[in-house]
C-alpha cells in the first residue's frame, strides 16, 4: 500500500505530500509497478511487476523467487497480509532489517507449519505469528507452541503478535517462556523501541534487542 511504500523507502518524505504520489505514478507509468485495487480494504495495493523485478535482481536485491503474482486468495487474505507488511517495517525502523518472508521459508524449509516472516537478531531467528486477532481455541493455540518446540533446530524464538487486547487464552497454556514472547499489533506499530515483550514470567522492551 501507499503507505507501505513512503515508510520503507522514502522515510523523511511526509505520508499525505503530493511528491509521493508522483514518484509511484512514475513508476507505473514506467511499467515497475501496477495498481491493483483491493474492494474489501478500500484502497490502491502497488505490486511489482515483471520489469521492476528484474532491476531489483540486477541489483542483488531480489529473493530469488519468481515475481509475486496475485492468485484468488489475494482478498481473502490482504488485511492479514498488509498487517504483516507494517510489521516487517515496523521492525526496520528501529534497525531490525534482516527479515525472511513467508513465501522464501515456503520454498526453502520443510515445515509443516510456516510462520509469517523470520527476523535475525544477531544471529538468532525469531519466528513471527501474526493473529488478526485472537479467534482460534486453546487446543489450537497448545498445537501451534508444540509445534514450535519441535522446530528449536530452526528457530530460537517465537514472536505471537496480536491484534487484540485480550491474551488470556495463552495464561494456561504450555509453552517455552524463555523462547514465547506476545506483543500487540498496535504497540509494536506505535510505539517502536518502547515495544513491550512479555509473557507469563518475564517482560522486556524492543530496545534490549537493538
Amino acid at each position: 500500500a501507499y503507505t507501505h511504500l513512503m515508510r520503507a523507502f522514502w522515510p523523511d518524505m511526509r505520508l499525505d505530500t503530493k511528491a509521493g504520489y508522483r514518484r509511484l505514478s512514475r513508476l507505473e507509468k514506467d511499467g515497475y509497478l501496477i495498481k491493483e485495487h483491493s474492494e474489501k480494504k478500500k484502497l490502491n495495493i502497488f505490486l511489482l511487476t515483471g520489469k521492476g523485478y528484474e532491476e531489483l535482481a540486477g541489483r542483488n536485491l531480489d529473493s530469488g523467487l519468481k515475481c509475486y503474482e496475485r492468485g484468488k486468495d489475494y482478498e481473502r487474505f490482504i488485511d492479514h497480509d498488509l498487517k504483516v507488511t507494517t510489521i516487517r517495517i515496523a521492525f526496520s525502523e528501529v534497525g531490525l532489517k534482516d527479515w525472511t518472508s513467508e513465501r522464501v521459508i515456503r520454498e526453502r524449509q520443510q515445515l509443516l507449519r510456516v510462520p509469517d516472516g523470520v527476523l535475525n537478531i544477531n544471529g538468532h531467528k525469531a519466528a513471527i505469528e501474526f493473529e488478526n486477532y485472537v479467534t482460534k481455541g486453546p487446543k489450537r493455540y497448545q498445537e501451534l507452541f508444540d509445534s514450535y518446540r519441535s522446530y528449536k533446530d530452526h528457530f530460537d524464538f517465537l514472536f505471537m503478535i496480536l491484534d487484540g487486547n485480550d491474551k488470556s487464552v495463552f495464561s494456561d497454556l504450555d509453552y517455552d517462556p524463555q523462547s514465547v514472547w506476545f506483543v500487540r499489533y498496535n504497540d509494536l506499530v506505535d510505539s517502536g523501541l518502547k515495544t513491550l515483550f512479555s509473557n507469563k514470567r518475564a517482560s522486556f522492551r524492543l530496545r534490549q534487542l537493538v
